[in-house]
């Protein structure tokens, strides 16, 4: 139950940031699972930001949503670079 909990917390607060901060037009969600593990990717083309630095959005959410797929023995990455949009893959 908390897998499911936190799995549905993390992607909620992905889709919250692309609504809010993202100015994107397109936004593609994958989901594949195997026997073992399930892995999530959420991709947008919105306007990106410098996942490697300073983030001008500094609120919780991005940490809230590590700390919650460490909480379930997974792994949350957020990958995105200005004007390239943003992926978050989750991967338990």
């Amino acid at each position: 139950m908390d897998e499911r909990k936190n799995l549905f917390l993390i992607c909620k607060e992905a889709i919250h940031n692309i609504i809010k901060y993202a100015d994107c037009t397109e936004v593609i969600i994958g989901i594949k699972t195997n026997a073992d593990k399930i892995r999530i990717m959420i991709t947008d083309n919105g306007k990106g930001f410098n996942s490697n630095g300073s983030n001008p959005y500094n609120g919780n959410g991005l940490s809230n949503m590590k700390t919650r797929a460490e909480e379930i023995s997974g792994n949350c990455q957020v990958t995105s670079q200005p004007g390239s949009g943003t992926s978050v893959e989750i991967i338990v």
